[in-house]
């Protein structure tokens, strides 16, 4: 989610630089290059990179007080968590848990 915030600011960004150069650019047959350029650069070649560092980094200091993730990718998901709720009988039937 933060991810996807981030984009989109760095689109809204994008796409005022491009709407500047677009109104004040004086060679009309390179304003395209030149906006597609500015809109390339929103999402970095590096994201994925940054994705999979920013993963590791946290599987590293789960490590380090003895926690194992199961699922690696879940990581970014398991940051949002407020609660959690174990059934230790595995008696529950219900789809729908309610915690009191």
């Amino acid at each position: 989610r933060d991810t996807l915030k981030a984009v989109l600011l760095l689109l809204i960004f994008a796409l005022g630089a491009a709407t500047h150069v677009a109104l004040h650019a004086s060679m009309r047959e390179r304003l395209w290059i030149k906006v597609g350029v500015i809109l390339g650069y929103v999402v970095q070649p590096s994201l994925p990179l940054l994705m999979t560092y920013a993963v590791q980094r946290t599987l590293q200091t789960l490590r380090t007080k003895d926690i194992v993730c199961g699922e690696p990718l879940r990581v970014l998901e398991a940051g949002s968590v407020d609660c959690c709720l174990f059934d230790k009988t595995g008696t529950l039937t219900a789809d729908s848990l309610e915690a009191i």
